[in-house]
């Protein structure tokens, strides 16, 4: 495993996760950590389990064997085990217990099939987005864990499905996790698997639990046990009951978000177009002419030339423009043929042959021609006066209007398809009531700034008076 994806769990969440699952009268009672590390966890474990044995007036020996045969680790790096291996015996030796042939395991979780069941599953997991996985590692797991079957899942879901699938009928678990999980899209399924039996969530995300990790955190609570119709969600010392009937796709904590008129019914929110190609369709250093455009040493016409636009450049006032291949008749998107493109627009088509190595690497659809962008459903509606935001928000919402020429290249725009106007939805997407539900429905990337997506703005609910 790569190094980076080793994040030790600090002491203080090691106690709120062994105070998670009530670890009381250990003994006979098997308890697993599935990536162990060099055993911060299981370390605590041992000492509450030995505390717990002693006061019971335990012989040293009758400890010995209760550990060797109650607490399981299973860890892939070969150095950490060894390290998780020797800490453990340091705690032996402090407290006289005789040696303990320990159920740890320097293998891939997995690799590892057991022939018991837990009471209880603690741990950690590793932090290891989709893009970090080994392409055989994404095909195994989409292919044996119902929760990454679909799009982009992270490492942990596989390891939070399978620790359910080890736990006793009366086991439980707790797991300190990306908070991510409640809202990503891929995580649907993994929602669906957990909220059965789930008990409570303690959610961290407004502190940094591990250093020079930018990820935030929450700890959750499983039990096999419980069927109550509400979990508990805590945030910041208060804790209240949250129905599970009443949890969406997406799971958010905050319920201020009571309006009535849902921003979608109102107005489109789309990705903008993709050409799969921008450093050659995107024009960032140019000279206007009346007739023509000067870059990259051609002399494009203008009549297939329009602004580029994105929340980037427009926040840095920079300008740039983008070779248009297609034009619009009576509001329709139409297509030139690779012929007609060529007669009208020599100069560009030039430009673009030249560059027709790299064009054809895109995996565009189908339908398009060479020369066109990869993807064009984006271009059938952006003939008009639109909005674009980023999907990366920080501090602030920033909204920029730009004209029906103009083709966004980056980020969301946004069309009016009613007759509420482009200033009224700036108006109430640039709100504190917006950025609270912001702070609630998007997923925190790196330091303030959080991602949202087109249907998490399609589906913001706000007041409206007739």
């Amino acid at each position: 495993m790569n190094k980076k994806c080793q994040v030790f769990t600090p002491k203080d969440y090691v106690e709120k996760l062994i105070s998670c699952i009530e670890y009381a009268n250990p003994y006979g009672k098997k308890l697993l950590e599935n990536s162990c590390g060099v055993g911060n966890i299981l370390g605590s474990i041992v000492k509450k389990y030995i505390d717990n044995c002693k006061a019971l007036n335990f012989s040293k020996k009758k400890i010995a064997q209760g550990l060797a045969s109650d607490i399981y680790g299973v860890e892939i790096d070969f150095e950490a085990y060894q390290e998780c291996i020797n800490n453990l015996n340091s705690i032996l030796l402090a407290e006289e217990i005789p040696f303990v042939n320990w159920q740890i395991f320097n293998l891939d979780f997995f690799d590892w099939n057991p022939n018991c069941k837990f009471s209880y599953i603690i741990g950690n997991p590793p932090y290891i987005t989709y893009q970090e996985l080994p392409e055989e590692d994404r095909v195994y797991l989409r292919k044996t864990y119902k929760s990454c079957s679909k799009g982009k899942f992270d490492y942990c879901y596989a390891f939070i499905e399978k620790s359910i699938e080890l736990l006793n009928d009366e086991g439980k678990f707790a797991y300190l996790i990306p908070s991510s999980i409640f809202k990503t899209v891929y995580g649907y399924n993994l929602r669906n698997i957990l909220i059965s039996h789930l008990v409570e969530i303690d959610d961290f995300s407004d502190y940094q639990i591990f250093d020079k990790i930018l990820v935030k955190s929450s700890i959750i609570l499983y039990d096999k046990n419980c069927n109550n119709k509400y979990f508990y969600y805590k945030n910041n010392s208060k804790k209240r009951k949250i129905l599970k009937k009443n949890v969406s796709e997406k799971w958010c904590f905050n319920t201020s978000n009571t309006k009535k008129i849902r921003f979608g019914d109102f107005f489109l929110v789309a990705h903008s177009v993709a050409t799969l190609c921008n450093s050659v369709f995107i024009l960032d250093e140019f000279i206007e002419n009346e007739d023509c455009i000067l870059s990259k040493g051609f002399s494009f016409e203008r009549n297939c030339i329009r602004d580029a636009v994105s929340p980037k450049d427009m926040h840095y006032n920079k300008k740039a423009k983008i070779i248009f291949p297609y034009y619009y008749e009576n509001g329709y998107l139409k297509h030139y043929t690779e012929s007609d493109f060529q007669y009208r627009f020599p100069n560009t088509f030039q430009y673009l042959f030249d560059n027709r190595k790299a064009l054809d690497k895109r995996k565009s659809d189908l339908n398009s021609l060479w020369f066109e962008y990869g993807r064009s459903q984006a271009l059938s509606k952006i003939n008009k006066e639109k909005l674009i935001i980023s999907t990366i928000i920080t501090d602030k919402i920033k909204l920029y209007k730009v004209s029906e020429n103009a083709i966004p290249y980056s980020g969301l725009y946004i069309l009016s398809k009613s007759n509420l106007s482009l200033d009224f939805a700036k108006q109430i997407l640039e709100s504190k009531d917006f950025m609270d539900y912001v702070m609630n429905i998007g997923i925190h990337i790196t330091g303030n700034s959080i991602r949202i997506t087109s249907k998490d703005i399609l589906n913001y609910k706000f007041d409206f008076e007739d």
